[in-house]
């Protein structure tokens, strides 16, 4: 199967985001400064809802780049909904 774009981000953004990396250590601060700006606006729109954090928004993204595309995640995602909705 031929390499696509996206199946790097995993990667790219695992590096990242490795605390004690020179690009970490450098955009870590401004990131969650912008997305807490952006957070702030969106909940001001009523977008989102009210006490977003911009590290817990980071990490439920950072899950998303533990998804492999190349996997059958549809079908483990439907699994996992079904057995938190049984319980």
């Amino acid at each position: 199967m031929a390499s696509r774009p996206v199946d790097g981000l995993a990667d790219a953004m695992r590096a990242a985001a490795s605390p004690g990396s020179a690009l970490f250590e450098e955009t870590y601060v401004p990131i969650v400064d912008a997305l807490g700006r952006l957070l702030a606006a969106a909940e001001q729109a009523g977008f989102v809802r009210a006490g977003l954090d911009p590290e817990d928004v980071i990490l439920a993204l950072a899950g998303l780049g533990e998804v492999d595309p190349r996997t059958d995640w549809k079908a483990r995602r439907a699994a996992c909904t079904t057995s938190y909705s049984s319980a």
